[in-house]
């Protein structure tokens, strides 16, 4: 489930999907300054879907459970 996400970061295109994938999930934009385009069509769909499916799929976590083990 994560492997797809990670494959993101290995393409020629990888600023534009790791924009779309902080738009989906609230904090950001996909907007992207030229000469780099946006995402669009079968390409759009495609990087929606894994990004949908990590999310649908991820682990649960509790705030203060979280934060206690980054803090040891």
């Amino acid at each position: 489930m994560v492997l797809p996400l990670l494959r993101m970061d290995t393409v020629p295109k990888f600023v534009q999907l790791i924009k779309l994938v902080q738009q989906e999930i609230g904090v950001g934009s996909a907007r992207v300054r030229a000469p780099r385009m946006e995402l669009v069509g079968a390409e759009l769909e495609e990087a929606r879907r894994v990004v949908q499916e990590a999310m649908s799929n991820r682990p649960q976590c509790d705030a203060i459970e979280f934060s206690a083990a980054v803090r040891a």
